[in-house]
């Protein structure tokens, strides 16, 4: 059977292998330079690293779209990929360092400018990467403004902490 499409989700990147069920099991190959999405779940292990892991091996553009929460390992942003994550805005907490390399890109979402809570609830008004070990970035920077949200002049955002 052949199917096309611009948009499914074909599974959810839980433990070790992208976990596809019910229609949808099976072998999965992305044959478009358009690429795909694909989405790791949280507090997982190396769910996150894995699911970078795949990106780096195939061609196309992708999108990793990551659960907010904490991954047991650090990552490595491919090149041909770009990191979201969280429940808009959200918390990423990498127990490791990240390495994004030079074509790779991450896209920060900003609603407000409170962060005082990143560490133990999670709830933000702006993306938060939350990094245990050394930290590369070399790709671009995006950055979304939600809910009619301005910054103000002096506004500062903490986005990568270490």
């Amino acid at each position: 059977m052949k199917f096309t499409s611009k948009h499914a989700l074909l599974g959810v990147w839980t433990t070790a292998a992208l976990i596809t069920t019910g229609a949808s099991a099976g072998l999965v190959t992305v044959t478009d330079s358009l690429g795909a999405t694909v989405y790791a779940s949280a507090n997982t292990t190396a769910a996150l690293t894995d699911a970078m892991d795949w990106v780096n091996t195939h061609s196309g553009n992708y999108g990793v779209h990551a659960q907010s929460g904490r991954y047991d390992a650090g990552t490595n942003i491919a090149s041909n990929a770009s990191l979201t994550w969280g429940s808009s805005p959200g918390v990423i907490d990498l127990m490791g360092g990240m390495n994004v390399q030079a074509s790779a890109q991450m896209l920060f979402e900003i609603a407000g400018t409170s962060n005082s809570a990143a560490p133990t609830t999670g709830v933000v008004d702006y993306d938060t990467v939350l990094a245990d070990g050394n930290v590369t970035y070399l790709g671009t920077l995006s950055v979304a403004l939600l809910s009619g949200f301005t910054p103000a002049l002096g506004n500062s955002f903490q986005l990568i902490a270490t």
